[in-house]
């Protein structure tokens, strides 16, 4: 539904906790209806990157989003994914 990279995985899973889950803000949407719709049913699996630098991190960021096309992310490296997204949503 989601991919996304933190350097701290607890303070980012509080914020969707926190932050997101409660919040009334319209950017924030999408993740509120995500944890909030399907609570019971979220996990999270994540990759250790750990040796690459941060610049490395989005780009294979950018490579799963466009791979995946996760209905809660907004960003596409690609253009024609994003065009497309854009198309569709």
């Amino acid at each position: 539904m989601y991919v996304g990279y933190s350097m701290n995985l607890f303070n980012r899973y509080g914020d969707y906790l926190t932050k997101y889950k409660n919040s009334d803000e319209p950017n924030y949407f999408e993740r509120r209806l995500m944890l909030n719709v399907w609570e019971d049913k979220l996990y999270y699996t994540y990759l250790n990157l750990k040796g690459h630098t941060e610049n490395k991190i989005q780009k294979i960021e950018e490579k799963i989003i466009d791979s995946l096309v996760p209905p809660i992310n907004r960003d596409f490296a690609n253009a024609v994914i994003k065009q497309q997204v854009r198309l569709n949503r």
